[in-house]
């Protein structure tokens, strides 16, 4: 394995995925051009020790061998017992990256959600909405617009087809063609860019009684909060987690009340 990493190493980005036990491992290896077009992904394609390789482009496979997904178990507080969800992603999609903290996180977010109706916005895999649902206190409208993620999404939702529509749009068109949000609680786990001005002004604007946001850059989050206190919000609560140790980067959940 060492030597056809190495063969490439300078040619490529690389993502790795564990899943919380390490059990399972994907790698994801983004040749640049004139690699791909060299044919240096022959040698990566049997590399032992991984359950996939995979090489994307613009969030297509152009060449793999073994599964590129990898699964997590989450458990589903406020559910009944032992209730737990089985989530599969892409190794291309986004997840978080910290596993040891993952239901730590999943916990706290669900704990501020109450019972009813949510919208879970920029849902990824579904990692929060699609585990609210497998609680059973509410419906679910999970809204993604990475194909990968989407792709993902769709088949973590099909256990709960009941209580879960997924929607793969642009937050800003799901949105605008959605309107009024009648009081339910929504769910914000956007890119580190933050919202757009448009998404935050649609948010504020839809009467959703409370927003929980998820955010990993302070800086954008706190951006966006002034924008949602001047819609009529107020930050009621505001938890850090160290998502990123060693790194000046925090994972940070802020939530927000009328």
């Amino acid at each position: 394995m060492l030597d056809a990493v190495r063969a490439v190493e300078r040619d490529w980005r690389r993502e790795l995925g564990p899943n919380e036990f390490e059990q399972l491992r994907a790698i994801l290896l983004d040749l640049r051009a004139d690699a791909r077009e060299r044919g240096r992904w022959d040698g990566l394609l049997g590399v032992a020790g991984a359950s996939g390789v995979a090489i994307a482009r613009g969030g297509r496979l152009v060449a793999g061998a073994g599964d590129p997904l990898v699964h997590d178990v989450v458990g589903a507080p406020g559910g009944a017992s032992n209730t737990s969800v089985r989530l599969g992603r892409h190794v291309g999609a986004f997840f978080q990256g910290n596993r040891y903290l993952l239901q730590t996180l999943v916990d706290r977010v669900l704990t501020f959600v109450p019972d009813g109706p949510l919208c879970d916005l920029y849902a990824g895999s579904g990692l929060f909405g699609v585990t609210y649902a497998a609680t059973g206190r509410g419906e679910v409208d999970a809204v993604e617009s990475d194909a990968l993620a989407a792709d993902d999404l769709r088949v973590n939702a099909m256990p709960y087809t009941q209580s879960v529509r997924v929607h793969r749009a642009p937050v800003e068109q799901f949105l605008a063609a959605r309107g009024a949000l009648d009081g339910r609680t929504v769910i914000l786990d956007p890119p580190r860019t933050g919202l757009s001005p448009e998404s935050c002004e649609l948010v504020a604007a839809a009467g959703a009684g409370r927003v929980i946001y998820v955010s990993c850059d302070p800086a954008t989050l706190a951006r966006d909060a002034r924008r949602l206190t001047a819609g009529g919000y107020r930050l009621s609560a505001l938890d850090v987690f160290d998502l990123f140790p060693v790194t000046p980067h925090v994972e940070t959940l802020g939530v927000f009340d009328r």
